[in-house]
């Protein structure tokens, strides 16, 4: 391996935001052979469960105002609820 070869297998443990760019750079130029594969997959992993978790988070919330507005009976909760829910 060469010296510069070293150098980017180590980035991702360096400096995720230069591996980023890095990777970035590289894919845009197609080159496929120069990635570090093992850190990219890594981070799509990690992307996947966030964005499941929020996805996940925003239906729970969903979920809580729909409830909320099938069950409220007054007018007064109602405008309650409102202000809860913008604040």
């Amino acid at each position: 391996m060469t010296e510069i070869e070293l150098v980017t297998e180590g980035l991702y443990d360096q400096d995720q935001y230069l591996w980023l760019e890095d990777t970035i750079l590289k894919l845009k130029a197609r080159d496929f052979h120069g990635l570090d594969v093992e850190h990219l997959i890594e981070e799509m992993e990690i992307l996947a469960g966030r964005d499941r978790a929020e996805v996940e988070s925003r239906l729970i919330v969903l979920w809580t105002h729909l409830l909320k507005g099938i069950y409220l009976n007054s007018e007064y909760d109602i405008d309650i609820w409102r202000c809860i829910s913008v604040g």
